[in-house]
């Protein structure tokens, strides 16, 4: 019994190594995305003044296209709350931290208290938890935002 090698023809390889790639690049990706989490822990500091506050305006768009051409999309309008704290316990230790617009309202600057935070997003600050992005407006991408 004679068994002959598998021969491929050109197409057959190459297409061979861009699948190859392909998972390779996604094992990679899923890596670094695991990675970032990683990073993202929630943090908790004792006790933290806040220094200052921030309201901005932001619009942020996804435009989905096919042929090159805009088929439809999403917008988002919306206010960005920050708030500047400082560890009280560690001075010169700054957080520049996302809040919601109802904690945002509450709390004024020289206020004291737990800060618990994951990434840039506030959790909580003394009793007041937050939800970020409350309030927020979606439009479609072809249509103009109010106000």
């Amino acid at each position: 019994m004679n068994v002959n090698a598998m021969e491929f023809s050109l197409v057959e390889n190459v297409l061979a190594i861009c699948f190859g790639l392909c998972i390779a690049a996604y094992m990679i990706w899923l890596l670094g995305r695991a990675w970032k989490k990683r990073g993202s822990r929630t943090v908790k500091v004792e006790k933290a003044r806040i220094l200052s506050k921030l309201e901005t305006d932001y619009c942020s768009q996804t435009v989905f296209a096919q042929s090159g051409q805009v088929e439809s999309g999403l917008a988002e309008k919306g206010k960005l709350y920050k708030l500047l704290l400082e560890n009280e316990e560690k001075k010169g230790q700054k957080y520049e931290l996302v809040t919601s617009r109802s904690v945002y309202d509450r709390v004024k600057e020289g206020d004291i208290g737990e800060l618990v935070f994951c990434g840039e997003e506030l959790v909580q600050f003394g009793e007041l938890s937050s939800a970020a992005g409350e309030g927020n407006s979606f439009v479609g991408a072809n249509q103009d935002f109010e106000g």
